[in-house]
């Protein structure tokens, strides 16, 4: 997770964002197929981001047609109190290309990328972004992998 928006003065890099709790986290999850790893994934999201708002940036690289719809289909089924948003790409334009794509998409403070095989422990995403809001000499966090 990266904070986002920073400002190159002098020597000293300055916030341009507010650091309370109420701003919000863009999750970016680049995906090719495999939606039964994605919907592991996404089920763990809420849980892992605690009271924090969010939205989800899927970025599709060129799934198989009908499995992909599918899988979308759901977001367009449920109220969620989230939102989320799915760009799917005409051709599969790599791992790095879809991160940046999804970080263009979001408008929060915060950018946290996801793999789309990563099931996320209950309240990890808000235990890492409040290290991010309570100390001012942290400017990006991530996770332990634990198998």
């Amino acid at each position: 997770m990266a904070k986002r928006k920073r400002q190159k003065i002098s020597n000293t890099t300055l916030r341009s964002f507010p650091m309370g709790r109420s701003s919000t986290v863009d999750i970016v999850i680049p995906v090719h197929n495999r939606f039964d790893l994605l919907q592991r994934c996404v089920d763990a999201i809420p849980a892992a981001m605690g009271n924090i708002p969010y939205s989800l940036n899927i970025i599709d690289n060129n799934s198989f047609a009908d499995e992909a719809k599918g899988f979308y289909k759901q977001f367009k089924e449920t109220n969620l109190n989230r939102i989320v948003r799915v760009c799917p790409n005409k051709e599969n334009t790599g791992f790095p290309h879809a991160c940046n794509q999804g970080a263009a998409l979001g408008t929060s403070t915060l950018i946290f990328f996801l793999n789309s095989d990563v099931v996320l422990d209950p309240g990890s995403v808000e235990s890492m972004t409040n290290t991010l809001f309570n100390n001012e000499k942290v400017g990006i966090v991530g996770m332990k992998l634990v198998f």
